[in-house]
């Protein structure tokens, strides 16, 4: 329904972007002027309000905040900031959300303002992963030009970088920014379901359809996560899928359009992952030509800094946290093998540990050290068990492919590496605990470690 025309003229006398929201689906009902001059021509008509600003989500379900509950609350006017992405740059916005009353005193719509607070550069386009170094602003102009493109895309590098964030920020500037991203980890598809997880199954005679991955995705991002540990079969028939650009459901009686963007991940090179057989080739010639290469964090100290603030202030409750120089300049010292994640991690653990709201350096939890060299003529003997240990814990921190792959390598069965494991972390616990007691509590922990 359309609104009237007093409204209307209301509506396009502010003089920033605004929109009116329907309450009762959160379905723009209009858009002012200014509202069209920054987001463009908007075709608003049983669109929501977050497809409006480019999202593919509701707000909550894209990691953003919403005034609408604080606006329901009190039944006033509710602002927050969003960094929002639109397709060629993210912007951060001011957006307030105040009730339309009728009349009768109920709600009839609510206006939502957006006031650009800030323009951010592309080095600053992704959600997250931010960064000074030069190496962080290469990256990000590949990205920026995946982006522009409609090509098949691998992001290539270690685990703990955001390589699923990096994959979202294509989507989120690029023309699919309105449709969904959908994102599924490579072990789930496996070489006996992957075709109903993939293509679907068409509902014919009463019997149960259900919408696969690739339907999902339809107009948006299918996202596969370590693609090296997809089968060959099931990546042999994506392969299929990408160059045909059809596929066929379960009961259906003609193909359906493949229109999905496909981006995977992976912890090594292309010409690494062929040799091994991890990737099949038919695949690797369509991703050969388009692969993104993150830098760990290690080699790009100076990015460090920059992310170690943004987790800091993004520590609940949000925008509270801080954390001193000598903390900053401790970080930098770190080796990071677990990369932005790890990072991540070590200041949730700070903030756990600090007293108040400002993180120290002696809140920083020190690493373990590297396990001494035991192959060398200055290392006397040692127990198997010991070796056995930090092999295993070598193992486990190296190794790329699944815990089954694993297995397999060790030449042990999955239950066996299972219970394996479960006896280092057990002893690492144990280890922690008693490195953290006094004599008389260390002896005592040690009794009830046996």
């Amino acid at each position: 329904m359309a609104i009237s025309s007093e409204l209307a003229c209301v509506l396009n006398a502010v003089d920033e972007p605004a929109i009116l929201i329907r309450p009762e689906d959160m379905t723009v009902a209009a858009a002012n002027a200014a509202f069209l001059r920054t987001f463009g021509a908007f075709r608003f008509e049983g669109r929501r309000c977050w497809e409006a600003m480019h999202r593919s989500e509701d707000c909550a379900l894209c990691g953003l905040g919403c005034p609408r509950r604080e606006a329901m609350r009190t039944r006033q006017e509710s602002v927050l900031e969003q960094t929002v992405f639109t397709s060629s740059r993210a912007s951060r916005f001011r957006v307030a959300l105040s009730p339309v009353y009728a009349s009768d005193g109920s709600l009839r719509y609510w206006l939502e303002r957006i006031r650009v607070e800030q323009g951010l550069g592309m080095n600053d386009m992704s959600r997250g992963q931010v960064g000074e170094s030069a190496l962080h602003q290469a990256l990000m102009r590949e990205l920026a030009k995946a982006a522009a493109a409609h090509y098949p895309v691998l992001i290539v590098g270690e685990k703990g970088l955001g390589k699923e964030l990096y994959a979202r920020t294509v989507h989120e500037n690029s023309v699919r920014a309105s449709r969904p991203f959908v994102a599924v980890p490579a072990e789930v598809l496996t070489e006996n379901n992957f075709r109903e997880l993939l293509f679907g199954r068409m509902r014919i005679r009463g019997s149960r359809g259900r919408t696969g991955l690739l339907s999902q995705a339809a107009g948006g991002t299918l996202f596969v996560d370590a693609l090296e540990k997809l089968p060959l079969a099931v990546q042999e028939e994506v392969a299929r899928v990408l160059e045909v650009g059809v596929f066929w459901p379960a009961s259906a009686q003609v193909p359906m359009i493949a229109a999905f963007r496909f981006i995977a991940s992976a912890a090594l090179p292309i010409t690494e992952l062929v040799r091994e057989k991890r990737l099949h080739e038919s695949l690797a010639r369509i991703l050969e030509h388009h692969v993104v290469y993150v830098a760990p964090l290690r080699e790009r100290k100076e990015d460090i800094a920059p992310l170690a603030r943004h987790f800091v202030r993004a520590l609940v409750p949000v925008n509270t946290y801080s954390i001193t120089q000598k903390a900053v300049e401790l970080l930098q010292k770190l080796p990071w093998p677990g990369n932005a994640r790890q990072l991540r991690e070590t200041l949730e653990c700070a903030a756990m540990r600090a007293n108040g709201f400002t993180i120290a350096a002696g809140d920083i939890p020190s690493f373990k050290k590297e396990l001494p060299e035991l192959f060398n003529a200055s290392c006397g003997l040692v127990p198997l068990a010991v070796v056995q240990e930090q092999y295993l814990l070598r193992a486990v921190r190296d190794f790329t492919g699944s815990r089954a792959q694993l297995a397999r390598v060790l030449g042990v069965s999955e239950r066996k590496l299972y219970r394996l494991w479960a006896a280092v972390q057990k002893s690492e616990r144990c280890a922690d605990q008693c490195g953290a007691a006094s004599v008389s509590d260390k002896t005592r922990h040690r009794k009830t470690c046996k």
